[in-house]
């Protein structure tokens, strides 16, 4: 074996471990890849589930005020209400009263 058939041989040989090595990170980036891709879905599953869950308690807020809201109005509007009614009754009675004392009258021929 002559010397430039070695150093064939030599360059050959370290090609084809460059090449193996070459192919060695090929398949450990394919690898480190994978990871971060189902990294990424995992992170970004756990941000939608936060925005969820914000969206959620600020929903569950919303609904609390305006439920409070709600019973301050209506509340108000029974008072109001009842007044009225306290009113519309104490007209009838003296309506009722100015009856009995008109049939009465007309009754007795006063």
């Amino acid at each position: 074996m002559s010397a430039s058939e070695s150093k064939i041989e030599v360059t050959v040989e370290s090609l084809s471990q460059l090449e193996k090595e070459l192919e060695s990170l090929k398949e450990e980036t394919e690898r480190l890849k994978r990871e971060i891709l189902a990294l990424a879905r995992q992170e970004a599953e756990k941000a939608k589930n936060a925005a969820l869950e914000d969206a959620s308690k600020r929903s569950e807020e919303f609904l609390e005020k305006a439920v409070k809201k709600a019973r301050a109005d209506a509340s108000k509007i029974i008072e109001s209400a009842e007044k009225e009614i306290d009113e519309l009754k104490k007209k009838v009675d003296r309506a009722t009263e100015r009856a009995i004392k008109e049939v009465v009258r007309s009754i007795l021929g006063a």
